[in-house]
């Protein structure tokens, strides 16, 4: 089989896979949606009032316990064994990364977060705002090693001074040109 053989079968199949939806939809119009809704209103109000007792009161458990956690903003009991676990994973995360002296990974500082105490919270901020002053000394530092206006032994000879000053030349053009451009 070619490969226009193959997409001409894929073609086909789409076309009627597109029919077939068509079909559906118009058949399917709105006011038959909405007796399938009702019919399984009608379903569901049937098996409330035909429910014993006891199923009324575990259902009543439930909805007051959900209800109790939304209003309180609570998670419930398994998310919050999971999130123990979590927090317990980034504090190893926390302190083996403090030994080895890495920075803490910052996609993860989110998930972090979440799963901290308010006290945790407090001393991550001061860390992280330790950590971007560190970062933003070590740039400046680089920066000043760098100077915009170094040279490497591909770009000047030794040998020409002429080669040089066309060098320094070429770099304030270019400069003037991008100085030119922002104010326009």
């Amino acid at each position: 089989m070619t490969s226009t053989e193959g997409n001409e079968k894929l073609i086909n199949k789409r076309e009627r896979a597109c029919i077939r939806q068509r079909l559906h939809r118009a058949n399917s119009d709105g006011p038959s949606l909405g007796a399938k809704r009702e019919k399984d209103r009608d379903r569901k109000r049937l098996t409330r009032v035909n429910a014993t007792d006891e199923e009324k009161n575990v259902v009543r458990v439930k909805t007051r316990d959900r209800v109790r956690r939304l209003r309180l903003l609570q998670t419930p009991w398994k998310k919050q064994q999971d999130r123990e676990k979590q927090r317990d994973r980034m504090r190893l995360v926390r302190i083996v990364e403090a030994e080895d002296g890495r920075q803490l990974h910052r996609d993860n500082n989110g998930v972090e977060r979440s799963c901290m105490t308010d006290e945790e919270k407090e001393s991550f901020w001061e860390e992280r705002d330790g950590e971007q002053k560190k970062l933003k000394r070590a740039n400046a530092l680089k920066n000043q090693e760098k100077s915009y206006f170094s040279s490497t032994d591909d770009d000047v000879q030794e040998s020409d001074g002429a080669s040089i000053s066309a060098c320094v030349a070429d770099k304030l053009s270019i400069l003037g040109i991008r100085s030119s451009n922002k104010l326009e």
